[in-house]
């Protein structure tokens, strides 16, 4: 393999490593929105709840729950998970 195509596809890496990273990101911050939006649905059924039914804010109790311990479990994951791969550069030993 030539230095140019080695040049390449440590390129080609690079790029899809860099969308990968702005994809992660903008979902990061879309779920941290949602989660927002969800705490202030559920937290306004709760406290305002001689307006609802007693199925409303159970399920919103519900939901609020599973929202809290969901979002806790992702980000253990993502603390506590492998993390980010480095980026390393293109390994043509195993190319034959």
């Amino acid at each position: 393999m030539s230095l140019r195509q080695r040049q390449e596809a440590f390129n080609q890496i690079k790029i899809q490593d860099s969308r990968w990273f702005a994809m992660r990101l903008t979902m990061g911050w879309v779920s941290v929105a949602v989660i927002i939006f969800i705490i202030v649905v559920c937290s306004y059924i709760i406290f305002d709840s001689s307006q609802f039914s007693n199925a409303a804010v159970t399920l919103a109790s519900g939901g609020l729950l599973v929202d809290v311990l969901a979002t806790m479990l992702a980000i253990w994951k993502l603390v506590m998970g492998k993390g980010p791969q480095q980026l390393t550069p293109y390994d043509t030993s195993q190319e034959t």
